[in-house]
């Protein structure tokens, strides 16, 4: 009867098992670390994203400024690059307000091609002269002969604006890259 008994007492015991597999959730410690390391990555990344984009807005703007300039006549054009290469100087340098936009341009331009600021500073030299159509007594101040070179220069003006716009627009390019 006691083998009987033990056998029946061996018969109830069950074979050694493993524990079961972990689940998956909560995770260890390690992986929390990893998912934090990550947000705060992303949201680095966006942050400086953000911030770029809002830098660089003004620049898009006086890029599209620009585009839309081109449907313009010659002189009104001139004018409105002038005024607009003005408001992006401005912008970049506050103190170089005061300053005439040929002097202005080299100032705010050190970091970039500054054979585009020539070519601005060149094609805005004309940007005041007077044209043919008005009339034949000079301003004051100019002889027969500087509005016979300004008549000259209104000829090709077209030329002048298209070299001003490729010209501001490879500036204001430069200028949001730096």
């Amino acid at each position: 009867m006691a083998a009987t008994a033990l056998t029946d007492t061996l018969a109830q015991l069950r074979d050694i098992h493993s524990p079961p597999p972990p689940g998956w959730w909560p995770p260890a410690l390690g992986w929390w670390l990893v998912c934090t390391a990550v947000i705060a990555l992303l949201a680095i990344v966006f942050a400086l994203y953000y911030r770029r984009r809002q830098r660089l807005a003004p620049y898009r703007q006086a890029l599209r400024d620009l585009h839309a300039i081109s449907q313009q006549n010659d002189q009104g054009a001139r004018h409105d690059i002038a005024r607009l290469l003005r408001r992006i100087v401005i912008l970049r340098d506050p103190s170089a307000a005061a300053l005439p936009l040929e002097l202005a341009l080299p100032r705010c331009a050190a970091s970039v091609d500054l054979a585009s600021v020539a070519a601005i500073g060149v094609a805005l030299a004309g940007r005041f002269a007077p044209t043919a159509s008005q009339g034949d007594q000079p301003p004051i101040g100019l002889t027969a002969t500087s509005c016979e070179s300004s008549a000259d220069t209104s000829r090709d003006a077209s030329e002048q604006i298209a070299a001003l716009r490729r010209a501001a627009a490879s500036w204001l390019t430069a200028l949001a890259r730096s």
